[in-house]
């Protein structure tokens, strides 16, 4: 996967259980903290559900996965319903792992109803600090 590789989260949960060899991540890259960038458009209505159901899930999230080091929730301002999860991971493989927790499946079930659009999620390694 490159890193600059953009996929919606009906793109990225099929991907999570292929380990072909051929396309696994260099040690270089896996030493970098795996950085991942939701977007979200929310239903003016549905707004405080949908930070409800996300901080749960971000909650758990810092809670229980090692492997989980940040899980910021932004509302933009000027931006009605605008909402960005800036997430980092030990790495790819740590996000993984998140994305087969029963708090995923349970706010993958929730937020649906409750937005207009899912911007493609993106893919990012920090480089500082």
């Amino acid at each position: 996967m490159s890193l600059d590789c953009v996929a919606t989260w009906k793109e990225v949960l099929p991907r999570i259980d292929d380990r072909n060899p051929t396309t696994a991540r260099t040690p270089f890259i896996l030493s970098k903290p795996f950085v991942v960038i939701a977007e979200f458009m929310v239903k003016p209505d549905s707004i405080a559900a949908f930070l409800d159901a996300a901080r749960k899930d971000a909650e758990q999230s810092l809670a229980h996965e090692p492997g989980c080091r940040q899980f910021d929730i932004i509302h933009v301002r000027g931006a009605e319903g605008a909402v960005v999860f800036y997430e980092v991971y030990d790495s790819q493989a740590a996000f993984d792992d998140h994305l087969r927790t029963t708090h995923v499946t349970e706010f993958r079930t929730a937020f649906p109803p409750l937005i207009i659009t899912e911007k493609p999620v993106r893919f990012a390694d920090q480089c500082y600090p």
